[in-house]
This record gives C-alpha cells, structure tokens and sequence, in this order.
C-alpha cells in the first residue's frame, strides 16, 4: 500500500506518539493536525481548533506553527505562535498530549489512522477496477469534499462547503488527493 504513495510524503526521521498510543512518521510535505476533517491528523477533542497546529519540514528542520487556535499550541509547556522542534518534545494541543522524537525504526505509520483507511480503500478500489459510487465516496473522504461526481466532459468534479477548496486541505491530504485525482479512471 505504501509504495504507491505519491511523491513529497517521503519518510522524515520524526516521529510524533498520538493519544491513542500509535506513532507515526511526519511526511516531507508536513502534516496539519485539528478537529477538522480538512486535516491531515483529525484528533476528537473539543479543546483542539478546526486547524490547530501545523508541523511543516522548512530547509530540512522540522517547525510547529500554531493556526491561531482557539487554546494554543504548547510545546513543553510554553505556548507557542512558531517553534523549531528538536530532538523530543512534549506538544499539547487542547487535552491531547503529542510526543515529538526522532527514530530509524522503519515500522512506523507513514499515514495517520483515518488516511491510511481511506488510502487502503482507494488502492483496494483501484485494483478491483471498481470505480463507481464507491471510488466517488472515497474521494470525497480522502478530499474532505461535500461531493464528488462525474463531470460532462467525462472527468471528475469535487465541491466542497470551504470556498477554498483544497486549499484548506492539510499538506498530507492534499497530496493523497492529487494522486488520486490522477489516477482514478476518466
């Protein structure tokens, strides 16, 4: 499943433990973590910002840029607007407790849980050559989209409620997006 991510969701050493206990390895292109569903992360908690924090890689250093959230980004224990993350820190967004390190191990998620269902689904789907509604609803999960439909022209329409489009999308989800886009059938 994961060789066939696209490009620019190549593995950085950082690592980042979720709440729920799994790790997963930040992507080259960065990951945007909230309670919104345009995120690359989605964490359900109520103290967290639809967009709270984004953990982008800028000249090879990795950076925790907060989205002007609603409670703040903490990184051990100091709120932050813009920090460069070291070795291992501690991130608290809302009530959720993010562990920041780096690691070799090559075991580790490259997808957060929710993408990396909705990735399976999509290459599941693809390899069946079962591209109806299905692959549609897919597409819309995977772009956070309202809808998502056959176009006259015989390509593929997405709409979103966001008048950004997948400009609002996280940096993680709008690659997946684009690879998908590319290679669903017309």
């Amino acid at each position: 499943m994961f060789d066939q991510l696209p490009s620019g969701i190549d593995p950085s050493p950082w690592i980042l433990r979720l709440p729920s206990g799994v790790t997963l390895r930040i992507p080259q292109c960065g990951l945007l973590i909230g309670r919104g569903s345009n995120c690359d992360l989605v964490l359900d908690d109520p103290d967290v910002s639809r967009r709270h924090l984004l953990i982008t890689i800028l000249a090879g250093k990795p950076w925790a840029i907060d989205q002007g959230s609603s409670n703040g980004s903490l990184v051990d224990g100091v709120m932050i607007e813009r920090r460069r993350l070291e070795d291992s820190h501690e991130i608290l967004l809302g009530t959720a407790t993010l562990l920041w390190s780096t690691s070799e191990d090559e075991d580790i998620a490259r997808l957060p849980p929710n993408l990396s269902v909705e990735w399976e689904l999509w290459t599941s789907c693809l390899a069946a050559k079962r591209f109806n509604k299905e692959g549609l609803d897919i597409l819309c999960r995977l772009g956070s989209a309202e809808a998502a439909r056959r176009a006259p022209h015989g390509g593929l329409a997405l709409e979103w409620r966001d008048p950004l489009g997948t400009e609002s999308l996280g940096p993680l989800r709008r690659r997946l997006l684009e690879q998908a886009l590319h290679q669903a059938p017309t």
